[in-house]
């Protein structure tokens, strides 16, 4: 072989190995870029969720408070209720009592 032949030999596989990196790094270097952005998007998503998360334990840390708050209101309110018919218990039953001992009395009213 002779000299011209060994340079050319090595310029054409030179040009080959420069042809398929540059068909390799354009690719590459797009995918590269896209799983950039995609990892940065998914941070950015992780970060919206952790914050929501966090919004909803509030809520519902809110929303117990509310009930406990509701559950305490309304038993007040039924021992209000027990304290109202007990009392109303005490007038008819003093009503009854009145009754049986004027009864001639109050069969006139009637």
């Amino acid at each position: 072989m002779s000299e011209a032949e060994v340079i050319g030999t090595i310029v054409i596989g030179l040009s080959a190995i420069v042809g398929l990196f540059l068909s390799i790094n354009k690719p590459l270097s797009d995918n590269t870029k896209a799983m950039t952005i995609l990892t940065s998007n998914i941070e950015h998503l992780a970060e919206k969720i952790d914050e929501q998360n966090k919004k909803i334990e509030e809520q519902e840390k809110a929303l117990l408070q509310y009930k406990d708050h509701m559950r305490d209101s309304q038993k007040r309110q039924w021992d209000k209720l027990d304290e109202h018919e007990k009392t109303l218990q005490q007038v008819s039953h003093a009503l009854e009592m009145c009754k049986q001992e004027h009864e001639k009395e109050w069969q006139t009213y009637v």
